[in-house]
């Protein structure tokens, strides 16, 4: 006969474990903020600890590690959320980042003490801005600030020569004061339309008006807008004027101009420079 011991462990050990790790969302647009969920169990008694977590190595240098406080009895478990913006991790150009999420201080059973996670950052989409007029460059830079997208501006020549894959490989084209929208591109068998991209209007200020009759003329052909232009209203000096709407603030593109607004910085800020509609044809 013979006997086997087995040693099992104590019935009831001291230990305070990282659980599990969880982000959301699992990839993050570069603008987003990303929530990262440790769940930490207490057994064997009471504990009181910190949570560390931080990207390794850490794009900003000035940011310092996240630390969160573990106090929990016996037999107890909690789930702890730390927001962070996903932005830094950009600058590796899209790839996944490793995050640590630790304990500060180890106790007996050190290997569920650390815990490893990837934050992913999907590269910033392509935006193809179209512009008459250099000036549109400041528009396309203060969106890339926001690295949500990266910007290439071109003038309706130059835009016209692009082949369908590099057409292609942008999400959203704006037309930025543009007089005379390339009708390849736009028209109602434009490269754009059966793309299935995005397609952003931004008519002139002041400076528009000369052209606004071609432009409606073009626009109405290539079948871009639901009304013509017919006029820029001057408003009295301190009446406010009336907004059709304002920019949704969720999205990143028209979150700047939403912004831009309030700031009072654009020509597009000045109720004097809005248009006045009217139904096309009329």
């Amino acid at each position: 006969m013979q006997a086997v011991w087995v040693d099992v462990g104590v019935e009831n050990p001291v230990d305070l474990a990282i659980d599990k790790v969880e982000i959301d969302p699992p990839v993050a647009a570069p603008v987003a903020r990303v929530r990262i969920k440790v769940t930490v169990r207490s057994t064997g008694r009471e504990h009181d600890n910190k949570l560390i977590v931080a990207l390794d190595p850490e794009p900003d240098a000035a940011r310092p590690a996240d630390e969160l406080a573990v106090q929990l009895g016996k037999g107890q478990s909690q789930l702890l959320v730390i927001e962070r913006p996903a932005r830094p991790a950009a600058r590796r150009g899209g790839a996944g980042l490793p995050l640590v999420v630790k304990l500060a201080t180890n106790d007996a059973l050190p290997f569920n003490n650390m815990r490893y996670a990837t934050l992913l950052v999907r590269e910033p989409r392509k935006m193809l801005v179209i512009a008459d007029e250099p000036k549109a460059a400041a528009v396309a830079a203060r969106l890339e600030v926001k690295r949500s997208f990266k910007c290439e501006v071109l003038t309706p020549a130059d835009a016209e020569r692009l082949t369908d894959k590099e057409l292609r490989a942008n999400r959203v084209v704006c037309l930025f004061q543009t007089a005379r929208p390339p009708a390849a591109l736009v028209g109602p068998a434009g490269k754009i339309r059966e793309g299935g991209r995005g397609l952003v209007l931004v008519p002139g200020g002041k400076e528009f008006a000369p052209a606004m009759e071609e432009y409606n003329k073009e626009a109405t052909n290539r079948k871009l807008l639901p009304a013509a232009f017919q006029s820029l209203v001057e408003m009295p000096a301190g009446k406010p004027g009336v907004a059709w709407a304002d920019f949704n603030g969720r999205h990143p593109v028209t979150a700047q101009f939403r912004n831009d607004v309030r700031n009072g910085a654009p020509d597009f800020a000045d109720p004097a420079t809005w248009p006045r509609p009217t139904p096309t044809g009329t």
